[in-house]
């Protein structure tokens, strides 16, 4: 799991300091905004929701331990009592790790 955040890390790293170029993929396949920023993209937070979905409910827990670590504010509690992750609240590091964290979860099932 390490090695594959370190992957995501070096290509988030990458994306940074990829010249802008408004809305394109970089060679490593990351996507940035016309400011140069990696972004998380409509079919990044799609793999990541059913990826979650497929998780038990301690392994979602964990999920959501490490965002309240992150990014406390992704964390939205629901009238049921549940609580949902705001992904799009999430930045794109963070988005990285918990994505990592989520399919290694999965890989080594």
């Amino acid at each position: 799991a390490e090695a594959k955040f370190r992957h995501a890390e070096a290509t988030f790293e990458s994306a940074q300091n990829a010249p802008a170029g408004g809305d394109e993929r970089s060679l490593n396949g990351a996507v940035t905004n016309p400011s140069g920023t990696a972004i998380v993209t409509p079919q990044m937070r799609l793999h990541f929701w059913f990826n979650a979905k497929r998780l038990r409910s301690s392994e979602m827990l964990e999920v959501q331990r490490m965002v309240k670590k992150c990014c406390p504010a992704a964390l939205v509690p629901l009238n049921s009592g549940d609580i949902k992750i705001d992904v799009d609240a999430l930045d794109f590091r963070s988005f990285m790790r918990l994505d990592v964290h989520v399919r290694s979860v999965l890989v080594q099932r």
